[in-house]
């Protein structure tokens, strides 16, 4: 039982649902903290942008991209150059300290 709402969850995600569109009996067992959580850990796997993505109804944009570099630091990705824009002009992360810190 519990994998079916996982999969009714991961569908409501990627299709660009917001907590208020979900079906009742998964809102009664999802809390709003946690359905933030599982959005924005999403977003930040799949490396998408703040703006036009799900993460933009859950959270700041600051908060979004500093946990993004924080995650792809931990797992060791490339910089994200498709996000650079925000991430060097706002946050001030080049490629060059990206690497170095």
């Amino acid at each position: 039982m519990a994998s079916s709402y996982n999969e009714i969850i991961k569908r409501a995600i990627t299709s660009g649902k917001t907590y208020e569109e979900l079906p009742t009996r998964i809102q009664s067992v999802l809390p709003v903290s946690e359905w933030r959580t599982l959005v924005k850990e999403s977003c930040i796997q799949q490396g998408l942008q703040w703006q036009g993505s799900l993460a933009s109804t859950v959270c700041t944009e600051q908060e979004y991209y500093e946990e993004l570099l924080k995650s792809y630091k931990a797992w060791m990705r490339l910089y994200p150059y498709h996000l650079q824009y925000y991430v060097c002009r706002v946050l001030r992360v080049t490629p060059f300290k990206y690497y170095t810190d």
